[in-house]
């Protein structure tokens, strides 16, 4: 009877089915995704077998590690350390795609050995490289090949596999030559160790963490569970998840209703040859039960196709999506959710129907509308509260989830477009064929040079870094030399200004969230500062910041004689143009823009 009554009115059993497998889709192809770059990032830093890993303290991530590079002989001089091999994880442009991975071994190490190399032969010297298959494949590279990452050119000797997505969608060089890619000389993003046989795991992690309070250490296992964006894209895929689960509820509820009215006088005439409110409940459950299983069907069939789709995409196979057991368990709960929330009003509604009412009502059980609405639709609509309720619910909830996620998007957008942005500023200097601006690394000899030229009123050089603290996983760092112009955009509401040393001002909502005063402490990459300010400057992205001496940034970012950005102030601004291919000519590595 069940399959009867939903075969009865086909189109809505359709529309119900859709709305139901879209929100499965989602459910299981964004918990898909975030599983498998975890997944993916897991393998990538086990797969050589170190038991540990060692980053940066209170780095955001791996990538935005940096560690000296002779820490690895402290680190191998630990009692139940067998080898320490340093590693680069890098992100540079090249000119098939703007974000390529690529990683600096040492070409000798334990940890290369676990690149099987299909073709070609193995990395040997500096400027060469070794590409991944699949990241072959996709740029149409084969060895003989040449490739430019950043600004440097590489040989292509080999071609490896791992099976790690990620590893072969990209490529590896010799450290030295991914240290002189990404400007960090001498420098490694981690640190893999390998624990000698009988040794506590634990216990060696804790006693090095003991010793060296620069690094964090970690199981090399554990080191995706705690990575900050993965944690971040997992928290969204399980709030969409949630949103689709209430959306597809509330379009269940609305269908299941609309039978429950339509069927009125049925279910009347079946209360009155006895069946019993439970039996009529078990039906219309039985209903959204079986409408929410065909449609969760639908959707994980729906998540596999996309996924595939998407696999075959230029790079798509480093997202790593598979759908796993767990996934499915997830699915199957989403459709026993929706089924139950679709269901419960409607069922319990129906039950409480008085056999010898329903069997007088009319029109479907529906009255003629609120009589003192002069507009024949809107009175039409509301012939049903509930329903009309049921169907603004859903569209309010799906639409405001679309405009906020676009909105934040956006918004994130504009306000990272402006840090390199300064009051009075004629031109923004970052490093040429750079991925990001975080990314950008510039001499200190450029702003020299720039200082010493004529066309130049005023320069500026700024750093900016992430690190983590527990309030946020990625906190804003701005290093700028105390009194220079650009420290005009961070005006001070409280306290004073920075005057050098392990100073910070502190962004107005980061000092809220964090609970911070002026006069109060704060620990930024493992080096404690004094809040000597509050500033605000009206960007959001900004004033969730801190703000330090430029010199104190660099060595906390292990970025010494570095910058992001170079701002300038002309002596005349119609010269810019004129300027900017000035400094670029002088700097190729450099680009210049208003």
């Amino acid at each position: 009877m069940i399959l009867k009554n939903l075969w009865r009115r086909k189109a809505r059993t359709a529309l119900t089915l859709a709305g139901v497998a879209i929100g499965v889709t989602a459910i299981v192809a964004l918990g898909a995704i975030a599983s498998g770059l975890t997944g993916q990032f897991d393998q990538l830093l086990t797969a050589g077998g170190a038991q540990l890993t060692a980053m940066q303290a209170e780095a955001s991530e791996a990538f935005f590690s940096a560690l000296q590079a002779d820490l690895g002989q402290q680190l191998a001089a630990i009692p139940g350390v067998e080898r320490v091999e340093g590693v680069i994880l890098g992100v540079a442009p090249t000119a098939q795609s703007p974000y390529f991975l690529f990683y600096g071994y040492d070409p000798q190490g334990q940890g290369l050995r676990r690149f099987t190399v299909v073709q070609g032969r193995p990395l040997q010297a500096g400027g060469e490289i070794l590409l991944g298959k699949a990241a072959a494949e996709e740029m149409g590279l084969a060895p003989g090949d040449q490739i430019t990452i950043s600004d440097r050119q590489f040989s292509v000797v080999g071609l490896y596999e791992t099976g790690v997505a990620w590893e072969d969608g990209g490529g590896v060089v010799a450290l030295a030559d991914a240290q002189a890619v990404l400007k960090k000389p001498d420098q490694v993003s981690i640190f893999q160790i390998w624990v000698s046989a009988g040794q506590d795991v634990e216990a060696l992690r804790q006693r090095i963490e003991g010793q060296l309070p620069a690094v964090s250490v970690l199981r090399s296992s554990q080191v995706a569970e705690n990575t900050e964006d993965l944690q971040a894209l997992e928290a969204l895929a399980w709030a969409i998840a949630f949103i689709a689960v209430v959306v597809g509820g509330l379009g269940m509820m609305n269908a299941m209703l609309m039978s429950v009215f339509e069927r009125t006088r049925e279910i009347g005439a079946l209360r009155a040859l006895g069946w019993s409110a439970g039996r009529v409940v078990g039906m219309i459950l039985g209903e959204a039960m079986l409408l929410g299983a065909i449609g969760g069907a639908a959707g994980v069939l729906l998540a596999w196709g996309l996924l595939s789709f998407l696999g075959g995409l230029p790079f798509g196979r480093l997202l790593g999506g598979q759908i796993t057991p767990d996934l499915l368990l997830r699915s199957l709960a989403a459709t026993l959710s929706l089924g139950a929330l679709g269901g419960a009003y409607p069922a319990w509604r129906a039950a409480r129907m008085a056999p010898a009412e329903a069997l007088r009502a009319e029109g479907g059980g529906l009255g003629p509308g609120p009589r003192w609405i002069p507009i024949p639709a809107l009175r039409d609509a509301l012939r049903s509260r509930s329903r009309a309720l049921l169907t603004l619910g859903g569209i309010t909830l799906g639409v405001a989830v679309v405009v906020a996620l676009i909105g934040l998007g956006q918004g994130f957008i504009d306000q990272y477009s402006q840090l390199g942005a300064a009051d009075d500023t004629d031109l923004v200097l970052r490093q040429a064929n750079v991925s990001d601006i975080a990314f950008s690394a510039l001499d200190e000899e450029v702003g020299r040079w720039l200082a010493a030229q004529p066309f130049v009123d005023q320069v500026a050089g700024q750093l900016i870094g992430f690190t983590s603290v527990p309030a946020s996983p990625y906190f804003l760092i701005f290093g700028v030399e105390p009194g220079s112009y650009i420290t005009g955009r961070f005006r001070i509401i409280a306290g004073r200004a920075l005057r050098g040393g392990r100073e910070i001002i502190l962004g107005r909502q980061a000092a809220r969230v964090m609970g911070l005063e002026v006069g109060d402490q704060l620990s930024l990459l493992n080096v404690p500062f004094t809040v000597v300010g509050i500033y605000e400057t009206g960007v959001p992205l900004q004033d969730g910041a801190a703000v330090m001496p430029l010199d104190q940034a660099q060595r906390a970012m292990r970025r010494p004689g570095q910058v992001s950005l170079y701002h300038l102030r002309l002596r005349d601004r119609a010269q810019a143009e004129r300027a900017m291919q000035t400094i670029e000519e002088r700097f190729p590595d450099v680009s210049a823009s208003r």
